[in-house]
């Protein structure tokens, strides 16, 4: 990993010895500094001896042929004794803990964890099996019907370990299969929606992780290579076949979007947290309420809309609680700066009679279907407009909120 060319090597000589040379973790600055410049000194000491010996073996003749041990007489009267023994430079440790060693078994466990994980997919039956020239999902065979117990049931067709079960991203989102390799489904995720927001150099990434394994992991011969270009092609073809069909779907990335917008609208009404809800909203929306209050707005500014909703009759009455559960949503694309998303809507209400909240006086719930706007407004998905339908009320939903009962 590139992160071990940060750490200086120190001949095996200069070994930390027992507990009295720790001092990581060593607060006393005074004594941190004692320990450190022992080792130091140590170091320091080795060092001088290798370069004494390193002056004997330079002033030896080279086609001398003198045993282990044994010294020659010089011209000036000096004597130059040669090494007793080979000293071996090779043996090295990193000058951190007692267990700095074990980064390298760290790197080939995870090296060794990355490789299992490839021969399980390989085994997976996918448009292709390229890792890293080829961006497709990963979405796993459709059960199968198969007897168990005197029946007939459906069963997977394909198993794999919980960690490796492909996210909604994976199934969605055409991507390098290298990262279907990580045991960690939130990282396969943040991978996939880097790769598409940012640029980085994915190959640094990876060699930082694998190292060598990732060239033979990755590389092939220029037959492999011009078959990967010719899969590729094929898939690229597929995908256009069906364009006409997932013309009306947003990207995944953009559903992901609309779905934390959707989120932010219903828990900043029931945190009454409206600096949230500001953040959401196109500067000016489309808000049609002819369903509820026999009202339509087509171009109500955004400040006006909080305003509204804030307002202590509304949304904004400190005696009214609320909770806005939002089911299951689609969408549909507009364009390619506009989205309708439709989401299901519980909106429960208990109005107290006091700011303790102790005496409920009246509940009320509604049951409806939202249909929301999202415009893109420079470069950010944004709130632009809201059409609530609503299916039935229970409890005394009238009785809410103060606004209406007037």
């Amino acid at each position: 990993m590139s992160l071990f060319k940060t750490f200086r090597l120190v001949p095996a000589g200069d070994r930390i010895r027992g507990e009295q040379d720790e001092w990581s973790g060593i607060s006393d600055a005074k004594e941190r500094k004692r320990r450190q410049n022992r080792i130091n000194q140590r170091a320091a000491r080795r060092r001088q001896r290798l370069n004494q010996v390193q002056e004997q073996h330079q002033i030896v003749p080279r086609g001398s042929s003198q045993p282990a041990g044994s010294h020659s007489q010089l011209g000036n009267g000096t004597i130059a004794m040669s090494s007793p023994a080979r000293v071996d430079h090779t043996e090295t440790y990193f000058p951190l803990t007692r267990d700095a060693q074990l980064l390298h078994v760290i790197t080939l466990n995870v090296s060794r964890a990355i490789l299992a994980n490839y021969v399980v997919l390989s085994s997976v039956p996918l448009s292709t099996n390229r890792f890293c020239s080829i961006r497709r999902v990963l979405s796993l065979p459709p059960p199968i019907q198969a007897p168990m117990d005197g029946l007939t049931s459906m069963a997977p067709a394909f198993v794999l370990p919980p960690s490796l079960m492909p996210t909604l991203l994976q199934q969605q989102v055409p991507h390098y299969g290298w990262i279907d390799l990580f045991p960690s489904p939130q990282l396969r995720d943040n991978l996939i929606v880097a790769l598409e927001r940012y640029t980085f150099d994915e190959d640094a990434f990876m060699m930082d992780v694998l190292g060598d394994a990732f060239q033979s992991l990755c590389s092939g011969s220029e037959g492999e290579q011009g078959q990967a270009e010719e899969e590729s092609k094929a898939i690229t073809e597929m995908k256009m076949s069906n364009d006409e069909s997932k013309e009306s779907n947003p990207p995944p990335l953009d559903a992901l979007d609309f779905g934390a917008i959707a989120f932010e609208w219903g828990d900043s009404y029931d945190t009454k947290d409206w600096d949230r809800l500001r953040s959401i909203l196109a500067p000016e929306l489309v808000v049609d309420y002819r369903n509820v209050i026999g009202q339509k707005w087509d171009a109500m500014p955004a400040e006006d809309f909080v305003a509204m909703v804030s307002d202590p009759g509304f949304v904004g009455d400190p005696l009214v609680s609320s909770q806005h559960f939002i089911g299951a949503s689609k969408y549909q694309r507009v364009s390619d700066d506009e989205a309708i998303g439709t989401h299901q809507l519980r909106a429960a209400h208990q109005r107290y009679t006091g700011e303790d909240k102790k005496t409920i006086e009246a509940k009320g719930h509604s049951h409806a279907v939202m249909q929301f706007t999202y415009k893109k407004i420079g470069g950010e998905w944004k709130l632009s407009g809201m059409k609530p339908t609503v299916y039935w009320n229970e409890f005394d939903f009238d009785q809410i909120f103060k606004g209406s009962k007037k």
